[in-house]
């Protein structure tokens, strides 16, 4: 699985989420602060960290689908996340649902709709597997 990243916005950032190449659905997170730069740096990173208004950085990343008591379902969950525990791929339509989450769905101006339809496509993949690898990058195209 591997998300582009291309457009950064002072609240929020888009990509699209492809799964063995093909497009799968649009994503939407939380402001890119660029954390993957701090990696080394552990205690500026946490500081440049805004809790629940930061994208995960930048890398490679595991993926489990596991049980979300919460919402009583299956979910991608992203693991081994520097400065982040928790981060999951799920349904939202603007920053205010992610709390450093992917969202996913299909963009419509600055939020996401048809955000189930989207991860129905994604719980297909997780069927005949139910681990991966996340690769996230950034491609900018613009920014606002």
């Amino acid at each position: 699985m591997r998300i582009v990243r291309y457009e950064e916005q002072p609240l929020r950032c888009f990509g699209k989420l492809y799964i063995n190449g093909t497009y799968i659905c649009d994503t939407l997170e939380d402001t890119d602060r660029h954390l993957e730069d701090y990696l080394s740096d552990i205690e500026t990173g946490k500081k440049k960290k805004v809790y629940g208004k930061t994208a995960i950085p930048l890398g490679k990343y595991p993926l489990k689908y596991e049980w979300w008591a919460k919402h009583k379902n299956y979910y991608p969950w992203v693991k081994n996340v520097p400065f982040f525990s928790g981060i999951l791929i799920h349904g939202g339509s603007n920053e205010n649902h992610s709390l450093g989450c992917i969202l996913v769905g299909k963009r419509s101006g600055d939020i996401l709709t048809q955000s189930f339809v989207a991860l129905n496509k994604i719980r297909e993949y997780f069927k005949t597997d139910k681990s991966g690898v996340l690769n996230i990058v950034r491609e900018l195209e613009n920014t606002k």
